[in-house]
């Protein structure tokens, strides 16, 4: 990226010289650094392509969980940590955890879970192996007596 935005500004200063009535020789490198650019930039194109492609398909788990009232902090805190050991289950693709934004209050925005889980598998049989790992179960053990309610959302991506 560093390679292309050095490009790009000799590029825009060969074209402001070049527009100065440059010679021969320096108008065909103004050519030869355009078609340099434009390779790059395809380059990078392709390479954003092929990492949406990747990451494009699979299986969205996302969770959301209602603490019970009366946990303390430091219940809390250790929920917090047991959920972020699920990230070590070897068929995570991706994992995001936190609580809920404080985005403007709207009819279609729930606020009222206290955390959330949005975990990305390759596949199905991806999400069927965390279901049944033992750092899974572990936590569900752990800290199921900490959950007024779960809900759980799972999606194929297209």
């Amino acid at each position: 990226m560093k390679r292309i935005i050095q490009l790009f500004t000799l590029f825009t200063l060969l074209a402001t010289l070049t527009a100065c009535n440059l010679d021969e020789a320096m108008a065909e490198e103004v050519v030869r650094l355009q078609t340099e650019l434009m390779e790059a930039k395809e380059k990078i194109t392709e390479l954003e392509g092929n990492t949406t492609t990747k990451d494009a398909s699979g299986m969205i788990h996302t969770v959301f969980f209602w603490l019970k009232e009366g946990l303390t902090e430091e219940q809390i805190a250790n929920f917090k940590v047991g959920v972020k050991s699920l990230k070590a289950i070897e068929t995570v693709e991706r994992f995001y955890v936190g609580g809920h934004a404080n985005t403007q209050a709207r009819d279609v925005v729930d606020h009222s879970y206290d955390y959330s889980l949005i975990v990305h598998f390759k596949d199905e049989a991806a999400q069927e192996v965390y279901q049944v790992h033992p750092i899974h179960l572990k936590f569900v053990e752990n800290f199921g007596p900490f959950f007024e309610k779960v809900i759980v959302y799972d999606s194929l991506v297209e």
